[in-house]
């Protein structure tokens, strides 16, 4: 579940931020997680930019590293 999205935007790259919590995660502390094998899934959000992407690098806003564009 995705509970924050942020974007920021300059005329040489795109900035994203995303914060997800896992669904099957424990809410308090003494619950216990779900054990899961799964390494990820497909997820898609969409983020409405100021102008076109035109390319703008997109970067990760966590580890400032490039996002490669599929």
């Amino acid at each position: 579940m995705v509970t924050d999205k942020q974007l920021s935007e300059t005329g040489g790259q795109v900035v994203i931020g995303i914060e997800a919590r896992h669904e099957c995660e424990p809410l308090f502390p003494w619950e216990e997680g779900v054990t899961t094998f799964a390494v990820g899934y497909r997820l898609e959000l969409r983020f409405d930019l100021k102008s076109p992407l035109k390319g703008r690098q997109i970067v990760d806003r966590a580890t400032r590293q490039a996002v490669p564009m599929l």
